[in-house]
């Protein structure tokens, strides 16, 4: 009964602040969560379409040799997102790439028939704008397969020639074997596997977890300050003087966190579900994540009390930890692009194990996956909270 009191006492004691509280481990956690999502939205849930965009094809040869690119440019399915721009002259080229009035501009050279006939190899230049990227490399590619092709005819053409010694017998032979060259180049050789789809966290997702996680962390600051507090100004030792044990104070004070920072998450995925539509997985398997959770907030809290013995040393050494465990598993910026060394420290933080339960579930990893992590967390948490209680029955 004494433990539900100091539980009760407790309680009421937070709510005296509650709308500072609303504010700190409700609204800014969200708010965080969902301005830092916003501003990595387009790294992390990149736009993977290709706008239409402007070609310059310069066709100085004009010859029938040349005539076949433009076709392909012009086709049903490059057309829907090349526009090819026919141009007489490279006049003012240059500036209209740099301008970025083109993406890329093909220049197909005065003898680039005359090349083919003395069997010389065909070239034809792409030139690209700085900002071309992606597209400009389509246009590349397919100027590149394109004169692959010609090149090829050219020296089976070469090799004929060589070996018949007859123009026109080779002619004959080289139109009886073009069929075959071209059944194949358009055979395939690749066996396609259909793969699933890779399992990643969306913009919404990346940081939800993470702010959730940092501001549960100063749950324990603001409840582990209280008991100081309480600790400096007699308080403890009055509660102690009505026969109150001090492991009653201590598991009392425990629940209460452990209650508060309950609430708090289970409010925090509601107005992240309700408002910007944050998949978190299976809520089922959320239950045992947030009661984990909540666990560990309170072994933390459990910690601080028997660590500490002044507020403002307290508040400093615990902020500082909190904050760099929180820039090291990614509550500011992605942790995949972190170098490989921060990767790795972020293992020894609380919140890459808690944040691992979360996006886990969100990647719909199985039950059986989040137990182990969840059996390990509650075995050291448990550790945690039972020395925290032989500490605090032997010192105080």
């Amino acid at each position: 009964m004494k433990t539900i009191s100091i539980f009760m006492n407790s309680l009421k004691l937070f709510l005296v602040n509650i709308k500072v509280y609303i504010f700190v481990f409700l609204i800014a956690p969200f708010i965080f969560s969902f301005m830092y999502g916003n501003m990595y939205k387009k790294i992390l849930d990149p736009d993977r379409t290709i706008d239409k965009f402007q070609v310059a094809y310069i066709d100085m040869d004009k010859s029938p040799e040349s005539k076949p690119l433009e076709q392909i440019l012009r086709g049903d399915k490059l057309s829907k997102i090349v526009n090819l721009n026919n141009l007489s002259s490279l006049d003012n080229i240059n500036s209209d790439l740099i301008k970025g009035n083109y993406t890329a501009a093909i220049v197909i050279p005065k003898d680039f028939s005359s090349n083919i006939g003395n069997n010389k190899e065909a070239s034809i230049q792409v030139l690209q704008s700085p900002s071309a990227g992606v597209k400009g490399e389509i246009v590349y590619d397919i100027v590149k397969v394109y004169c692959s092709y010609l090149n090829m005819n050219r020296s089976v053409y070469s090799v004929i020639m060589k070996n018949l010694k007859d123009e026109v017998a080779t002619e004959k032979m080289f139109k009886d074997i073009t069929p075959l060259i071209e059944a194949n180049l358009s055979k395939t050789y690749v066996t396609y596997t259909s793969l699933p789809k890779a399992k990643l966290l969306n913009y919404k997702q990346q940081f939800a977890p993470n702010m959730l996680i940092m501001f549960s962390l100063f749950i324990a600051l603001t409840q582990a300050i209280t008991v100081l507090k309480e600790r400096e100004e007699g308080t403890v030792s009055r509660i102690y003087s009505t026969a109150t044990s001090k492991l009653s104070f201590y598991f009392g004070k425990l629940l209460a966190v452990f209650s508060i920072s309950l609430v708090q998450m289970i409010c925090f995925l509601a107005v992240s579900i309700l408002f910007i539509g944050v998949n978190f997985g299976n809520y089922l398997n959320l239950i045992p994540i947030m009661i984990t959770h909540a666990v560990i907030i309170s072994a933390i809290t459990a910690l601080l009390m028997v660590l500490f013995r002044n507020v403002n040393v307290l508040s400093v050494v615990f902020s500082f930890l909190a904050a760099i465990m929180s820039i090291f598993s990614g509550s500011f910026s992605p942790a995949d692009y972190y170098p490989e060394f921060m990767r790795r420290i972020s293992h020894f933080t609380v919140n890459y194990w808690i944040n691992n339960l979360y996006t886990s579930n969100m990647l719909g990893d199985s039950f059986a996956y989040l137990f182990q992590i969840i059996a390990v967390m509650l075995v050291i948490s448990a550790m945690v909270i039972l020395l925290g209680a032989v500490k605090i029955k032997h010192e105080y």
